[in-house]
């Protein structure tokens, strides 16, 4: 794997900055990331987490969350214009266990009336932990500040609607319930509020990926999952934008069908490994979909 020092011309080329006095033709500035991730690494926390589980009857699984996704994190590598940026997850498993998994008791007991708190809960635990720092020391934060009572109506109408179209208007419902937490959500340097995020797809945009995807899917037995799912990573991103310094970021994904299938079709390789080349899975699902997914300055 390549490292940031090491990146191909092309994509070198693409993060350099813009020369003062460049004409309006230059190419937008491009944020491109990096996965530096590696199975052997994972290997012995792995196993780990899989022999907790089984010694606590699952009650340490808010901490492998926690501890998977600090790693996750620390081998992401930004790279923007200006330098690279490293981000870093804070949540801990504590914090884990209460906001995540006691909150979902709270769904099950309230016969799911809790749902819109709980899912503010999750966002905001794993939103709010989402930090970062550059060469400079500079830090930055996501903040989310939804709340459970913002969602609880919208989340009843689009349930609603989804039943009663037989489906249907669940692409409405996700770009919608989408929107809503892009609004809430900004970002933050050393505390200072310095950008937001922002999803601009609609239903109308999204039916007909859905609906031919799901039912290619099924006809195929699901061997076009890997393109249903490239599908909707790019509708997402393509719609997602981020602000920053009033400059405004468009997301894209490049990946492919094809790609991911061949990702998939690794997992014959599990039971023959006795599951350790399920490690070796994970990492280059991480890779796939963290470097095939950029932003490039409108």
């Amino acid at each position: 794997m390549e490292t940031s020092s090491e990146l191909p011309q092309d994509i070198k080329a693409q993060l350099a900055p813009v020369p003062s006095g460049s004409t309006a033709g230059a190419i937008s500035p491009t944020v491109r990331m990096e996965y530096l991730g590696t199975p052997t690494e994972i290997i012995v926390s792995g196993l780990l987490g899989i022999l907790l589980l089984m010694v606590t009857c699952g009650l340490a699984y808010p901490w492998i969350i926690a501890g998977a996704q600090r790693y996750y994190f620390s081998r992401i590598r930004i790279h923007t214009p200006s330098g690279v940026i490293t981000p870093e997850f804070t949540g801990t498993g504590f914090l884990c266990f209460v906001e995540v998994f006691l909150s979902a008791i709270l769904v099950g007991l309230t016969f799911g009336i809790y749902g819109p708190w709980y899912v503010a809960n999750v966002l905001r635990y794993f939103l709010n932990n989402s930090h970062a720092k550059d060469a400079a020391g500079n830090r930055y934060r996501l903040q989310y500040t939804g709340k459970g009572g913002e969602l609880f109506v919208p989340m009843i109408v689009n349930s609603l609607l989804t039943s009663i179209t037989f489906g249907i208007y669940g692409a409405w419902a996700a770009c919608d319930m989408r929107k809503r937490f892009y609004e809430k959500t900004s970002i933050l340097k050393n505390d200072e509020e310095i950008g937001k995020l922002d999803f601009v797809g609609t239903g109308g945009g999204l039916v007909g990926t859905f609906l031919l995807g799901s039912f290619l899917s099924v006809i195929t037995c699901g061997l076009y999952l890997p393109w249903f799912q490239v599908a909707m990573e790019k509708f997402f991103m393509k719609n997602t934008g981020v602000y920053i310094g009033g400059r405004r970021y468009r997301g894209d994904f490049t990946g492919t069908g094809g790609e991911l299938l061949m990702l998939m079709l690794q997992a014959i390789l599990v039971p023959l490994t006795f599951g350790l080349y399920l490690f070796w899975i994970f990492t280059k699902q991480n890779r796939f979909f963290v470097e095939k997914t950029s932003f490039q300055a409108e």
